[in-house]
Order: C-alpha cells, then structure tokens, then sequence
C-alpha cells in the first residue's frame, strides 16, 4: 500500500452532533467502528474537520546507494 501524506488547513475539533461524521467513517471503516461515546467526554479519541490544503504520495528511491525518501504532489 502507497502512504499518502496530507498538509491540512483549518483543522478543528468537532463539537456539534456526530451522527452524520460517525456515519460516514463507520460505513468506510473495515476494523475499528467508533460509537458517540468514543469521540466525546474524557475518550482519547476525537473527530476532526480539515481543509485539504495540499497531498502527496510517499515513495522512495535509492541515490548512489542511499534509501531516499521521496513525495510527489497530487495536483
């Protein structure tokens, strides 16, 4: 599997009601499904809502010999 690094923009915590965002990540989540109770009180986790600001895909090379880490940006 490629990694895939993203800068994000405007990041914030959501407080509101997390129906609909639970929702969403529990029909693409194929291990871990997240319940109210997980994102709120004193839970560990939280949910986030980000701007994409810019991607890249993570790859790596060799130069000379040497492991090079290397990132191309998704336009």
């Amino acid at each position: 599997m490629q990694e895939v690094s993203i800068l994000m923009q405007k990041v914030r915590e959501i407080s509101e009601d997390h129906t609909d965002i639970l929702s969403a990540y529990n029909d693409n989540a194929e291990a871990f499904k997240l319940a109210t109770e997980d994102v709120s009180g004193d839970s560990p986790s939280r949910l986030y809502e980000a701007t994409p600001l810019r991607c890249w895909i993570s790859g790596d090379t060799k130069i000379d010999g040497h492991y090079v880490d290397i990132r191309e940006e998704v336009k």
